[in-house]
């Protein structure tokens, strides 16, 4: 497939743009289908085309075609994950979870004493996960997973940018993945939480 000229891109030449749709769709829909097929199937091609129009409207600050694809993917990836986090937030708001590998409904009795308790051995159990990670990250994290916290505040509070709040985060997951692909137990029992 022949890739579309930037400059008939840019004066809006419609064989162009078609050309690009050709291009640029399968990268959007398939950084945004990693992240949303297993639980939101249905927002995938809203939030793939929300991402050509968020990177359409950067047009004029691309240098060539070749940059295209590489800053879509990262805004289809970024636009994914924050639909993700809205629609679980969302979920939680109507009482609803997810059980983190098969994305169903699980009924939980968080209001008994027991799931209180269980409540309170998970935490501590990801607390000891999270003293293993940089103590910047494990702040950001716990401000945003246990205090409830959004980007905005997050960087507000810490005094540094929106991207910098999204790396912690993303480098505090993936550290928290590592330890726990180390330490099979720990996994076990982090699991037997959320069944």
């Amino acid at each position: 497939m022949p890739l579309p000229n930037i400059a008939d891109l840019k004066n809006g030449d419609p064989t162009a743009w078609e050309e690009a749709w050709r291009y640029l769709w399968p990268t959007a829909h398939g950084a945004v289908h990693q992240l949303l097929h297993a639980q939101f199937p249905e927002e995938i091609d809203d939030v793939a085309i929300e991402s050509i129009e968020a990177m359409i409207s950067m047009l004029d600050k691309i240098r060539s075609t070749a940059e295209m694809r590489p800053l879509l993917a990262s805004i289809a990836y970024r636009r994914a994950c924050s639909r993700k986090r809205y629609l679980r937030a969302k979920c939680r708001d109507k009482n609803q979870n997810f059980n983190l590998d098969t994305a169903k409904n699980i009924p939980e009795e968080t209001n008994s004493a027991l799931g209180q308790l269980d409540q309170k051995e998970l935490a501590a159990l990801l607390t000891n996960l999270g003293n293993e990670l940089n103590p910047q990250t494990r702040v950001v994290l716990e401000d945003f997973f246990f205090n409830r916290l959004n980007y905005n505040e997050l960087a507000k509070k810490y005094q540094i940018p929106l991207g910098t709040v999204g790396t912690r985060i993303h480098r505090g997951l993936s550290g928290i993945r590592e330890i726990l692909e180390k330490n099979p137990k720990l996994m076990e029992e982090i699991e037997a939480f959320l069944r």
